[in-house]
């Protein structure tokens, strides 16, 4: 009977972790590209939350609301290799973008250190989608 109340317990605070990232995703506008994707990666990697509602309302902060940001999952078409990447884009984009978005995560990286998974910030240099 422990084993199947530890387990629910641990379905329930996943489910927590989802709803706090969602609601902090919503709240900072933060687009979710396949979103089906990225919880169910959030779910078998729960701890990659912490950093990211720690990272998303600063980059905002910094970056202002004109600056989309988005969450997707990256899949290596190459080697099997997937994680969460956090996309800033901007029209027209200024030349110390990456700088910024650099300088911005820096203080939140050792949230990491000590996950299985990746989070990566970054921009492709794309148009924004919305």
């Amino acid at each position: 009977m422990a084993s199947k109340n530890a387990k629910t317990r641990e379905v329930a605070a996943k489910s927590a972790d989802i709803d706090v990232l969602l609601s902090e995703l919503a709240e900072n506008k933060v687009y979710i590209v396949n979103e089906g994707e990225v919880l169910s990666y959030v779910n078998d990697y729960p701890e990659t939350t912490r950093y990211i509602i720690a990272v998303v309302p600063a980059l905002r902060k910094r970056l202002g609301n004109g600056v989309e940001i988005s969450l997707k999952l990256y899949k290596d078409p190459e080697i099997d290799d997937r994680y969460l990447t956090i996309y800033v884009r901007e029209d027209p984009y200024r030349d110390d973008l990456l700088d910024i978005v650099d300088e911005t995560a820096a203080p939140y990286i050792n949230l990491l250190d000590s996950l299985k998974s990746w989070v990566l910030v970054t921009t492709d240099f794309r148009q924004p989608e919305r």
